[in-house]
């Protein structure tokens, strides 16, 4: 039979899973000008998106990976903003008429497949 070391046992106390649950909450650093919210300092998801009115999984979905948070990223649920301002934009990577008639023709096959 093997003998656990006890020395390291975890105590079953509330206050001690609380102080777990809290080391690993994320905070989230605002910069901004919310009326509920302060300038520099470190929110977590739940926070943010009570401020403006959303759930924490939304809100970490606005966020996608982003260290800071801004106002433009703090409007309320159904609010739809202007496109200038969340659609994407489009690149036009290619620089002369002779690149885009080139990409035109490499993006197709050399040969057509015969079956």
């Amino acid at each position: 039979m093997i003998e656990h070391d006890t020395r390291y046992k975890a105590t079953h106390e509330p206050a001690h899973y609380s102080k777990l649950a809290e080391a690993k909450r994320k905070y989230i650093l605002y910069r901004g000008e919310h009326p509920n919210l302060e300038d520099g300092k470190k929110y977590t998801y739940e926070q943010l998106g009570a401020a403006c009115g959303i759930g924490a999984s939304a809100m970490r979905g606005r966020m996608r990976g982003r260290v800071e948070c801004t106002d433009d990223l703090l409007w309320a649920n159904g609010v739809r903003k202007p496109r200038e301002q969340w659609g994407k934009e489009t690149y036009d990577r290619l620089e002369d008429r002779s690149m885009k008639m080139m990409d035109k023709y490499m993006r197709r096959p050399l040969c057509k497949a015969t079956s």
